[in-house]
């Protein structure tokens, strides 16, 4: 029959099994639920003092039997978290009560109190009333290999003395473990952690150069060369050669522009090949600079940067470099003599995915200064390593000599790693280079030995099978106490196979509505809303991302909306794409809004009088809509795509506004003018250069 009132979703904890009826008699349906399953709940009973509740995979039946309430979890938010690398922040505490952690968050002496509590456990004896449940465990704990989850079940916010914003999460910690929580209770001795000095003496590190071997890049590939060779005697004379092994891969530029280049990329070595030294050299010593020149001072790194990831064997190392030396920007996705139809930031998340961090060495050449800006807004995008930052180096006037120093002391820096593992010991931030004056030389050293560090906790969870507390419910902050710009825990979404491309599709459907045809923006509105409802019929079943999420826990706390404000306006000034292939400017500017007002109508609507304010801008003056190039593929320019976003919300509210005539529910659209906010923060230098402009003319944000 399906269910007529809100919906509720429980997590079965592990050993949980599914009866035919309520009650401590009944036929059990299925010994034990698979862990980790999300379901709906259909009805509560009570007998013999116990709570039972039926419960069924889909929201509108059929119901798959009852559970013991005792064994679930309630999950409003259907969201979870997962811990973050811990290399660049302590380990994060749960405590018993929220109160107790927003008391200590406003506490004159919070980091003394979180450096007792830690002191406490650290020395395994637990006292009588300690706020602290549990603990994050000592080494990084990789989901794939050992599931868990850590779902949302209340939330709050807080700030630092600082002023970060954290929020105090109420979590569940549920593993595919069966047993006791593990909690640290009075008296209990805690265990120590597992001894990883030995584990560690297996970490061995890859670095695979991928270098541009255009024809302005003879001194650089010698230079490199040389480096690697002084590291190769240094190993000769160590115990741990064996642990370090390089590789190098070639790109130039696409052949069909200039045929004389004879490659687009090319392994010259493998991480194989790098395990012996004359061997090494003997494949890299054939890599010369082209003889022809390539098409414009623009290149496909991406090129080079997609054959290391997917075409070197990896295997056997845990350490996982790619160092990029390039002089030029990259070709983009859109780029019709692009290979790869990526951006640089799907590259930097698939290096993530396998574990790998990508350094970029950037040659400020004279001959390639105008494409200095979009390189290197470019290469911080690709480079981004979570915990630490970017991985981008410039090397002024393209210093040979620099460069070479540079890379050297990035090779040190791997040396040390290397050389800390091979005595059981994690890599450490040397604190008189972290204490002393900021320097490019510094900051290399610094971030290299934070990524080591991130790297070889990984590695240890890995082989030491890390797992998540098991505890039933607990608070935690989503900051670092001390370091409070680290994060402890990312928000993830679980969703089932059916529901993940729910959403994306529905994205898509409206899309197509706009590019099939140039048609009137009447027309264009019902085509929008047409194809949204087909998909969306029955928007409990849309998949749970961010924008429907956003509506969903709306509706899950409040039964009223007066005043819906959409207001989101970003500038890309290289073309990117959403992670459901969209045009990210027309995804986030106008997109967004259209599905987030029209998942949230039927509450304005009930709310009435409402309003629903759509903010765009006053660039919508200098644009048109194409209907058939909405996803910008032809020539993209970053504020034309975004004064098109912007007339699309103002084409839209109008048509909005005719619609809803006589329902109480009213929309507007406003140019708020030009606003002190970080509106191009994500273009890398050069849009934070242009920020400064917008804060010296511009109004404040609370103004605006």
């Amino acid at each position: 029959e399906g269910k007529s009132s809100l919906y509720r979703r429980v997590l079965p904890r592990p050993g949980a099994a599914l009866a035919a009826q309520p009650g401590g008699g009944a036929p059990i349906v299925l010994s034990e639920i698979p862990p980790l399953s999300a379901f709906f709940v259909y009805d509560r009973r009570t007998l013999e003092g116990e709570d039972w509740i039926e419960i069924g995979r889909a929201s509108q039946g059929p119901t798959d039997g009852w559970i013991r309430a005792a064994v679930s979890i309630a999950w409003k938010q259907t969201l979870t978290v997962a811990f973050t690398n811990p290399a660049n922040r302590e380990r994060a505490l749960f405590f018993s009560d929220r109160n107790y952690v927003l008391d200590l968050i406003e506490s004159e002496n919070m980091v003394r109190s979180v450096d007792e509590f830690r002191s406490v456990i650290a020395g395994r004896q637990i006292p009588a009333r300690f706020p602290v449940l549990s603990i994050e465990p000592p080494t990084h704990v990789d989901l794939t290999e050992n599931f868990y989850l850590l779902p949302i079940l209340d939330f709050d916010d807080a700030y630092f003395e600082t002023g970060f914003k954290t929020r105090i999460l109420k979590v569940a910690a549920v593993t595919l473990r069966e047993g006791e929580e593990d909690v640290l209770a009075e008296g209990k001795i805690e265990e120590p952690p597992p001894e990883t000095s030995d584990l560690l003496k297996g970490y061995r590190t890859g670095v695979v150069f991928v270098i541009d071997t255009t024809s302005s890049m003879g001194p650089y590939i010698d230079r490199t060369r040389e480096v690697v060779r002084r590291i190769y005697r240094r190993l000769a004379k160590s115990e741990w050669a064996g642990n370090l092994s390089f590789g190098l891969v070639a790109y130039r530029d696409n052949l069909s522009a200039a045929p004389g280049l004879e490659y687009l990329s090319r392994v010259y070595a493998t991480l194989e090949d790098g395990r012996d030294e004359q061997r090494f050299f003997e494949k890299v010593k054939q890599v010369r600079p082209a003889t022809v020149s390539s098409k414009g001072f623009t290149e496909d790194p991406y090129a080079g940067l997609m054959t290391a990831i997917k075409d070197i064997d990896w295997t056997g190392y845990a350490g996982r470099y790619i160092v990029l030396i390039t002089d030029a920007s990259a070709r983009q996705a859109n780029d019709p003599l692009g290979s790869t139809g990526r951006n640089a930031d799907q590259l930097r998340l698939l290096a993530r995915e396998k574990g790998m961090a990508i350094f970029a060495m950037h040659l400020l050449t004279r001959e390639g200064r105008h494409t200095h800006d979009m390189a290197r807004a470019q290469h911080e995008i690709l480079t981004d390593y979570p915990g630490v930052g970017s991985l981008y180096f410039n090397i002024e006037a393209g210093s040979v000599e620099t460069f070479g120093d540079d890379v050297d002391y990035l090779a040190q820096a791997l040396l040390a790693q290397i050389a800390a593992a091979s005595e059981g010991n994690l890599v450490e931030v040397d604190e008189k280079i972290a204490a002393g004056a900021p320097s490019v030389r510094a900051d290399l050293q610094i971030k290299t030995a934070l990524v080591g560090r991130a790297m070889q906790l990984a590695y240890l969870g890995r082989a030491s099978k890390a797992e998540a507390p098991r505890l039933f419910s607990a608070w935690v902050a989503d900051r670092d106490f001390v370091k409070q710009a680290q994060k402890t825990l990312e928000v993830r979404v679980l969703i089932t196979k059916v529901q993940l491309s729910d959403l994306q599709q529905t994205l898509r459907a409206i899309l197509s509505a706009g590019e099939t045809t140039r048609i009137k923006p009447l027309d264009f509105f019902d085509q929008l809303r047409s194809a949204a409802a087909a998909l969306s019929r029955k928007p409990e079943e849309i998949g749970k991302q961010e924008v429907r999420q956003l509506a969903e826990d709306f509706k899950t706390r409040y039964q009223r909306l007066d005043v819906l404000i959409n207001n989101a306006g970003a500038v890309m000034i290289s073309r990117q794409h959403s992670v459901d292939g969209i045009e990210m400017t027309f995804a986030l500017n106008h997109l967004s809004y259209f599905l987030l007002t029209n998942l949230l109508l039927d509450v304005l609507k009930s709310s009435g009088p409402s309003r629903i304010i759509n903010v765009s801008s006053d660039s919508h003056q200098d644009a048109e809509l194409d209907f058939q190039d909405l996803q910008y593929q032809g020539r993209y320019r970053g504020f034309q795509a975004y004064s098109r976003s912007k007339l699309a919300n103002l084409l839209f509210t109008y048509e909005l506004a005719r619609r809803l005539e006589g329902t109480g529910v009213t929309a507007n659209s406003l140019h708020p003018g030009m606003v002190a906010t970080n509106f191009l923060a994500n273009n890398g230098p050069a849009g934070r250069v242009m920020n400064v402009f917008f804060r010296l003319v511009g109004r404040s944000s609370a103004k605006g």
